[in-house]
C-alpha cells in the first residue's frame, strides 16, 4: 500500500516499461525479436470478441499475417523475372530441430500470457467502473457514511483478489509447461524465473495504481 502511495505516476509508467523491457529481452533468447503488448484498440477488439484469443497471441509475438499470399504486381502481358533460386538450407538436426520446436511453442505461451495481462487489465477496469456505478448511486446521506463506503470497498477488493488469483492460477500453468518445454528440449529454465519476476513487478505496479486511487 506504501509503494502505492508514494510512487509518483511517472515513476510508474518508467518502472512498467523496465518490466516489459525484461519480458521482451528474456523472450529474445527465443529467437523472437519483437514482442509488444495489445494496443488499447486491439484490448477492446478482444474483449469485445472481435479479436480471438489467437489472433492476439500472432500479433503480439509479431507473426500475423504471415502466411498473407504475395501479390504480384507483374503488369498483364509481360513475363515475370527469373527468380534466383536460393540454396537449400541443410536439414536441421534432431536436436536443434526439438530446440526450435520447443522455442516456437513457448514464444505462442509469452504471447499468452500477454493476453492475460490485457484480459485481467480489462476485467480490473470493469471493477473500477461498478465501484464508480456503485458510488453514485448513493443518496448524499448514504455517501457521507463511512460503513456504506468501506462495504463498496470490500466487494470491490474481494472481486479484484479473486481475479488475481486466477489469473495468478493461469500464468503459473502456463510457466510450468514453458519449463517442461525448456526441460524437455535441453535447455536451461532461468527464462521461467525471469518472466514470473516481470509478472510479480507487474503486478506490483498495477496494484500500486489503483491504491493511488483510493
Amino acid at each position: 500500500v506504501i509503494h502505492g502511495l508514494t510512487v509518483t505516476e511517472e515513476q510508474r509508467l518508467q518502472q512498467k516499461q523496465e518490466t516489459d523491457k525484461k519480458t521482451e529481452e528474456a523472450v529474445k533468447q527465443l529467437g523472437v525479436e519483437e514482442i509488444r503488448p495489445l494496443t488499447e484498440e486491439e484490448a477492446e477488439k478482444l474483449s469485445k470478441g472481435e479479436l480471438t484469443e489467437e489472433e492476439a497471441i500472432e500479433i503480439i509475438i509479431g507473426k500475423e499475417n504471415t502466411d498473407a499470399p504475395v501479390k504480384d504486381d507483374t503488369p498483364s502481358g509481360q513475363k515475370k523475372p527469373t527468380e534466383t533460386k536460393t540454396p537449400e538450407k541443410p536439414a536441421k538436426t534432431d536436436n536443434s530441430q526439438k530446440i526450435a520446436e520447443a522455442n516456437n511453442r513457448i514464444a505462442k505461451l509469452v504471447g499468452k500470457m500477454y493476453v492475460l495481462k490485457s484480459q485481467f487489465t480489462s476485467e480490473l477496469k470493469s471493477i473500477e467502473k461498478w465501484v464508480s456505478s456503485e458510488y453514485k448511486k448513493l443518496t448524499k446521506e448514504e455517501k457521507k457514511s463511512i460503513a456504506v463506503k468501506t462495504k463498496i470497498g470490500k466487494e470491490a477488493v474481494s472481486k479484484a483478489t479473486a481475479l488475481e488469483k486466477s489469473c495468478d492460477a493461469q500464468v503459473e500453468a502456463i510457466l510450468s509447461e514453458i519449463s517442461t518445454l525448456l526441460k524437455e528440449s535441453g535447455q536451461k529454465t532461468d527464462l521461467v524465473k525471469q518472466i514470473r519476476q516481470a509478472y510479480e513487478e507487474e503486478k506490483q505496479l498495477t496494484k500500486s495504481y489503483y491504491v493511488s486511487k483510493i
